[in-house]
């Protein structure tokens, strides 16, 4: 079981990256962070949470930049 489930920590943070053709992933940017400390989620553990698949290859583009928000130890919320 993951560190940070096991913390009861709560919370969401929004990520911006850059997806390659090839399944690379490059520019992760932490748009808005939910205030935990580096310490319990690094910024190096991030990649774990991101696609490891490739762009289709009829997508018109080498690259997709994706915004993704990840909420951890909450449910998403309705609207």
């Amino acid at each position: 079981m993951p560190h940070l489930i096991q913390t009861g920590l709560k919370g969401v943070v929004t990520i911006r990256f850059t997806i390659h053709r090839d399944g690379s992933i490059t520019d992760v940017t932490i748009l808005q962070s939910s205030g935990v400390p580096r310490t319990i989620l690094p910024r190096r553990k991030h990649r774990a949470f991101l696609p490891a698949q490739s762009l289709p290859k009829d997508f018109p583009n080498d690259t997709e930049r994706v915004t993704a928000m990840f909420y951890y130890n909450q449910e998403i919320p309705k609207h």
